[in-house]
Formats: structure tokens, sequence, C-alpha cells
């Protein structure tokens, strides 16, 4: 009678690191909230921003176009960051810039002082969002990722929106 034998599983599945696709789930979770908090609020919070600092909708919209132009700048640097550090140490200071930014967004008084803070919640995207978190997806779950400079990617700020192909 033949024998068999009982092998415990292999901890890769499909050769990617189970550990991996939590720290995807958590890339997802985090990118969204991310989105949602740095970008997708912004529209909704327009109109109270501005007769709050007593200017127009336009200035304060102003500040948001000022913010995706610093993303834009830091694509470049990001992207070299990436390429030879990776994505932990960038994704985590980023994360940490953005909430401390987060809390000055929330005490601005000023259309002045709301274009600073959105210039760093810009680069903070630049750090945190869809380029960092797809660069960092792709490292812990393709077995031999192909070279390619994460710098040459789009610059602009990418969150997941219906029909945007993201």
């Amino acid at each position: 009678m033949p024998t068999t034998a009982t092998v415990p599983a292999d901890t890769t599945v499909g050769g990617h690191h189970a550990h991996g696709w939590r720290i995807v789930a958590a890339l997802a979770i985090t990118s969204t909230v991310g989105c949602g908090t740095l970008y997708y609020a912004y529209p909704v919070l327009l109109r109270p921003m501005a007769a709050t600092l007593e200017t127009s909708p336009t200035a304060v919209t102003g500040a948001l176009t000022v913010s995706v132009f610093a993303g834009a700048l830091m694509a470049i640097p990001v992207g070299r960051w990436l390429d030879h550090h990776g994505g932990r140490a960038l994704m985590t200071t980023g994360s940490i810039a953005a909430t401390a930014l987060l809390v000055a967004w929330s005490r601005v008084q000023t259309i002045g002082q709301l274009y600073a803070v959105m210039i760093g919640i810009g680069v903070t995207g630049a750090m945190v969002l869809y380029g960092p978190a797809h660069q960092r997806r792709r490292h812990l779950l393709t077995p031999h990722p192909r070279p390619t400079p994460s710098g040459a990617r789009s610059s602009r700020p990418r969150c997941a929106t219906p029909g945007s192909g993201s």
C-alpha cells in the first residue's frame, strides 16, 4: 500500500507571498482614505472654506490647482526615490506629513495659509497616492518585476473614480 506524506503549505501562493496580499489590502484601504481626504473632500468643503476665509470659490479652487501642480513637480524626484530606495520609508513619511497637513488645513485662517497647506498636500500626495502604492504592490506581488522607471508614470494624482480606469 502506498504511503502519502503530508507536506506543510508553502509560504507563497502562486509564487507570491501571502503576507504581500495583506499589505496590498492595507495599501488599498489607505489609498482610498488618502484620496478621499486629500482630494475628494475638497469639492465638498469648497464653499464652506470660501465663506470662512471670506474669499471667492475661485480663489479656493486655485489652491487645489496649485496642490496638483506641486504634486506633478514631485513626480520625478519621488519616482527616483522609489527606484533607488523603494516605497516603504517614502510612504510612511508622506503619510505622517499628510496627517499633519490635514490638521493644519483644519486650522487655516487666510487664503495664503490655505495655499501653503495645499502645496504641502500636493507634495505628500505624490508620496502616498497611486504611484508609490502601485510600485509597492508591484514589488510585493511580482516575483521578478521588469525594471521600469517609476518617474516615467503619470504625474497627476490618481485616485480611482468610476470610469477612470484606475
